[in-house]
């Protein structure tokens, strides 16, 4: 995991995760919207939810099924950016926390 400093908001560590500045994003969309505007890279939203148990993933098990490519994971009101299986994140949480919502940022 890659340290931030203290208090810094989980939409920014994930933004300079990525080179980008988030000019005070609220959520993983504003994140990925500022990574297109100032890369041009372009995202798209990736489907998590279990369809054999119908529960989405903790954020270890994501990380492990997703070594490689850019995602901004989200959580329930927290969001971290996972980089070839490198994750950034602001809270220790731990990995037992649910996904709710995962945004592939394209290369």
């Amino acid at each position: 995991m890659v340290a931030v400093p203290m208090g810094m908001r989980c939409t920014d560590a994930s933004a300079e995760a990525f080179g980008v500045e988030t000019l005070e994003a609220h959520d993983a969309f504003e994140v990925a919207t500022a990574i297109k505007a100032q890369t041009g890279r372009t995202w798209q939203p990736v489907q998590v939810e279990d369809v054999h148990y119908g529960t989405t993933p903790t954020i270890a098990r994501f990380a492990r099924e997703h070594p490689e490519g850019d995602f901004l994971v989200v959580t329930a009101g927290h969001c971290m950016a996972l980089r070839d299986g490198e994750l950034t994140d602001t809270e220790f949480g731990g990995p037992r926390r649910r996904v709710v919502g995962v945004v592939r940022i394209n290369r």
